[in-house]
């Protein structure tokens, strides 16, 4: 991820970071996997990639009722 944040490939990071947040959920970090998903929602929206915003709101919308 060190590599992606240095480079303008916002939607590979931030899919990366998406990622990530399904592998802390799933090892039950929540907290970091929520930050995760944020970081990514923000990475998506400052690219203009409404498909991933919406992906990553689905997933912390997801994980706030559980």
């Amino acid at each position: 991820m060190a590599v992606a944040a240095q480079t303008d490939l916002l939607d590979k990071h931030a899919d990366t970071l998406l990622e990530l947040s399904h592998v802390l959920a799933a090892a039950g970090e929540v907290s970091e996997a929520n930050s995760a998903a944020t970081q990514a929602l923000n990475l998506y929206q400052r690219k203009g990639n409404l498909p991933g915003a919406r992906e990553s709101l689905r997933y912390l919308a997801q994980s706030a009722h559980t």
